[in-house]
């Protein structure tokens, strides 16, 4: 036991030491040859300490399942460490790969992978109203508003007043020069505002993307359009085909929504704003984490076998802890 709690001790102060070192060299503390001669000698401690209550303290089921369930979850984790693996893929709309970068190279896939379609999903705009400033610069008066399409907000006492006529995710020009949406991406957003003002009224365009290119007559009134778009959800939607099995479907990858397929995990990661038909996805190889995941449920299972004869209400006439 005292061999047991100074290797526990050891890897410890050594797993904390690794931690705080930089994501890129934590492999030279965890992946190391002498951190898993260190996890090896505690495996084969309690090995030992297991051995020893199961030949003579046989009646105590619940200790030596909890013992077992760490050296469960070593060997778990020694699975993980040899043969787990985790990299990535690049893919565009229509592209398949069968195969992903690790920091050991290439490594080959059991099936093939093709990205179908790759969306994004923004949260309403409109929601909340359009977030705009104003300045009148004769009078010296700037306001704020969560402007509402179709209502008419009046600029204090300086006779000016504007209406949020129109939105345009991603405004640009077509071929006849008129203003319209190429997508309902929020790439270039803009607000058609209708100005009323001492001397003229007119509409005018105002871009998020773009502050200083206000297309009006009147500059004695400025607009600001402050909307910042937030991302509510991005979606890889992908088609698997596996010939030796003869399989073949097409799934969503979402960021919390990994597809499982064979042992493999594919997990949506990143994308590019600027160009909407590309994918980043990580790919992990874990064949120990289920080992791992029953060493915990034998661990509890023991635990709870340990502590329930202490915890349980003792008859009439007996001591009580509770």
């Amino acid at each position: 036991m005292r061999i047991a709690f100074v290797l526990l001790w050891i890897i410890i102060t050594v797993s904390f030491a690794g931690a705080l070192l930089p994501t890129e060299k934590q492999p030279l503390v965890y992946s190391s040859v002498w951190f898993f001669c260190l996890l090896g000698l505690f495996a084969l401690n309690l090995l030992v300490c297991t051995v020893d209550r199961i030949l003579f303290n046989r009646k105590k089921v619940a200790s030596i399942l909890t013992h077992a369930s760490v050296l469960i979850i070593l060997s778990g984790a020694l699975v993980s460490a040899l043969f787990g693996f985790r990299g990535s893929i690049e893919l565009s709309e229509g592209q398949r790969a069968d195969s992903f970068m690790t920091d050991r190279g290439v490594r080959a896939l059991p099936f093939f992978i093709t990205l179908e379609d790759f969306s994004l999903e923004w949260y309403e705009t409109a929601q909340k109203g359009y977030p705009v400033r104003v300045r009148v610069e004769d009078r010296g008066f700037s306001g704020q508003y969560r402007a509402q399409p179709g209502v008419e907000y009046p600029l204090g006492e300086t006779g000016y007043s504007f209406t949020v006529v129109d939105y345009l995710p991603h405004f640009v020009f077509d071929r006849e020069n008129r203003a319209v949406s190429r997508s309902g991406q929020p790439l270039n957003p803009a607000l058609l505002v209708r100005i009323k003002g001492p001397a003229l009224s007119e509409e005018r365009w105002i871009f998020a993307n773009h502050p200083d290119i206000e297309m009006g007559d009147d500059l004695n009134i400025r607009f600001r359009f402050d909307l910042q778009p937030q991302i509510k959800e991005y979606r890889s939607r992908v088609r698997v085909d596996d010939p030796g099995r003869r399989i073949s479907f097409s799934r969503d990858i979402k960021v919390n929504a990994p597809l499982e397929y064979r042992g493999y995990s594919v997990y949506q990661s990143r994308y590019d704003s600027e160009q909407l038909s590309w994918t980043g996805l990580d790919v992990v190889y874990d064949p120990g984490v289920k080992i791992v995941f029953l060493g915990f449920i034998l661990m509890n299972s023991g635990i709870i076998g340990i502590l329930y004869p202490k915890l349980r209400p003792r008859g009439p006439g007996k001591n009580s802890n509770i």
